[in-house]
This record gives C-alpha cells, sequence and structure tokens, in this order.
C-alpha cells in the first residue's frame, strides 16, 4: 500500500497539477514528512502559521468597527 503527495505544484486553468509522489505505508509518518520538508519546503511550523491566517474572525474583528454602547436608559429600555 502507497501514501500519495497530493500537494499541488501547479495551478491550471482546467485543474491541478499534484506532485504524486508515492511513498511505502510502513505505519510511520517520516518519509512523508521528510519529503514535504524537502521537496515543498512544509514544515509543521509553516502549516500552523499558514493555518493560523484562516481562522475565522469575529464580525467585530472582521469589518473592523468600534461599538459604543447605549447610554444606560437606551440600554434599559432596549
Amino acid at each position: 500500500m502507497f501514501n500519495i503527495c497530493n500537494v499541488i505544484i501547479e495551478k491550471t486553468t482546467d485543474n491541478n497539477i499534484i506532485c504524486g509522489s508515492r511513498f511505502v505505508n510502513d505505519g510511520s509518518t517520516g518519509n512523508m514528512e521528510n519529503h514535504l520538508r524537502c521537496k515543498h519546503d512544509l514544515s509543521e511550523e509553516k502549516r500552523q502559521k499558514v493555518q493560523d491566517k484562516f481562522i475565522q474572525q469575529t464580525l467585530h474583528q472582521a469589518i473592523k468597527v468600534n461599538i459604543k454602547p447605549h447610554k444606560e436608559s437606551k440600554n434599559n429600555e432596549i
């Protein structure tokens, strides 16, 4: 059984070209990890940095609006 690298190496208008390198599945992740680090310059640290950029923001963070609370009398009315 093989593990196949699905890293996109080229994007075209019709489809994406993936790496496609195969690794024997021996129950460990070392071969794939080395491949990703050496051939694609990917590591767990870089993956985490990229993933952190895509964490969903709250509405307030996304639109960057400072919301001022109503006066206390308006808050009570609402």
